[in-house]
């Protein structure tokens, strides 16, 4: 399938244009102005999109503008070598090569990362081996196992690494602070306006990768069960949700006994013997509690922060990004509000599913449909009528006999079987 998009077309939407095609490409003389959200195997941009450009692909080659940020998902490869008025953040399995212009920020992760173009503002690069051979307005941080910079950093350049080297082109503005178990290697032309320090490596190189993709996989893990629970738990969530709105101090009471009650049980079931299978699925429900604990109380606030604009959904998604930011900047405050939300969203949990327990007691069963009484077809004491009469051959009418309506040992008639007949005496 081969989609060629043109104005009129990409223009029709009023707030964005949803594509989805085998191959999506835009020409250069063709304006968008509106957002662009792609899902296509091949993507080609040449032309102008006023507004932000979201894509999941295959391979992705800008050649056009774009005013907005560009937030790219590829299998492949991610070249840029138009303009990007805003940021750029983008996830690949193969290269992102960036050669055009960047406005705002860069924040790219994939194996190879190369920024030969100029970006206005900073770069964070997680990758195995990374070059920049262009301009950087600002800071250039992240972690890779090889850096290579033959460019110009107007700011500072903090790097964990496991190899770090400056060529000759090399400029930066500040410092260069680089984590790594062995030494830089600069060339003599490389200019470094602030000093050059080395810092112990926390973790070695591949320790420090893992850590970082088993969080990310974790926090897409935990977006994924809040996503599943709201549609499983469909009837329990909202009320959930509700419940830690209307009755705060009622959730905060019941998350706090649930975390002090479940692994009291727990054990106690255990010592018994007995109650083991028991105390194994409280012990499950108590797991449980610990990944999806959080999911009410961050719908709630994301609705709050939203103003109710994006359903439930929507907030928890919004608000889980900004927790595990907060989470991630600052740690110690993070730990408070990751409690906070655990132990408000577990108890939030248990009433919802005790209203939606209580209301499903509390519907009266359905009553039976009364009995319609029989009616019967015919009346006890109901005669069939009697046959229509025939013409004899003198035109009289005779009524045949009926022994059935007179009965069984009917008496013969009195005038000797002659019946009506007037002819007789």
């Amino acid at each position: 399938m081969h989609f060629r998009s043109d104005l009129a077309a990409l223009t029709a939407a009023a707030l964005a244009v949803i594509i989805t095609a085998g191959n999506y490409f835009i020409t250069e003389d063709v304006v968008v102005e509106e957002d662009v959200y792609v899902a296509t195997q091949r993507a080609t941009m040449a032309g102008r999109i006023e507004g932000d450009l979201v894509i999941a692909s295959g391979p992705v080659f800008i050649s056009g503008e774009v005013t907005g940020d560009l937030i790219a998902l590829s299998n492949q490869t991610i070249i840029v070598t138009g303009t990007i008025g805003g940021s750029i953040r983008a996830v690949a399995t193969g290269t992102v090569d960036i050669v055009g212009t960047v406005g705002g920020d860069v924040a790219v992760a994939a194996p190879r990362v190369e920024v030969s173009g100029d970006v206005g503002r900073d770069v964070l690069v997680f990758a195995t081996d990374a070059r920049v051979d262009g301009t950087v307005g600002r800071d250039l941080r992240g972690q890779a196992l090889n850096v290579t910079l033959d460019g110009t950093i107007g700011g500072n350049m903090d790097m964990a690494v496991q190899a770090l080297r400056l060529e000759a082109s090399a400029e930066v503005g500040e410092n260069v602070v680089y984590r790594s178990n062995s030494e830089a290697v600069i060339s003599g032309g490389a200019v470094v306006e602030g000093t050059v320090r080395k810092l112990p490596a926390r973790f070695t190189f591949f320790a420090r990768v893992w850590l970082t993709v088993a969080t990310l996989v974790s926090f897409l893990a935990f977006l994924f069960g809040g996503i599943a629970s709201f549609y499983l738990l469909r009837r329990t969530a909202p009320r959930a949700a509700s419940a830690l709105v209307l009755r705060p101090i009622a959730s905060m009471v019941a998350g706090f006994a649930f975390f002090f009650v479940v692994p009291t049980l727990v054990v106690s079931l255990f010592i018994t013997l007995v109650g083991i299978p028991v105390a194994v699925m409280l012990l499950l429900v108590f797991l449980l509690a610990l990944v999806l604990g959080p999911v009410p109380a961050l719908a709630a606030a994301g609705d709050r922060l939203l103003r109710g604009r994006s359903g439930l959904i929507g907030s928890f998604l919004f608000a889980a990004v900004l927790w595990r930011t907060l989470l991630w900047l600052v740690p110690f405050a993070g730990l408070f509000f990751y409690v906070l939300a655990l132990v408000w969203g577990t108890g939030a949990w248990v009433i919802g599913a005790w209203e939606v327990r209580r209301r499903a007691v509390d519907v009266p069963p359905r009553s039976p449909r009364p009995e319609v009484p029989a009616v019967p077809i015919a009346p006890a004491d109901w005669e069939a009528p009697l046959p229509p009469l025939e013409e004899t051959q003198a035109g009289a009418p005779v009524a045949e006999a009926v022994p059935a309506a007179a009965g069984e040992g009917a008496e013969p008639p009195e005038d000797g079987g002659h019946g009506d007949d007037p002819s007789q005496p």
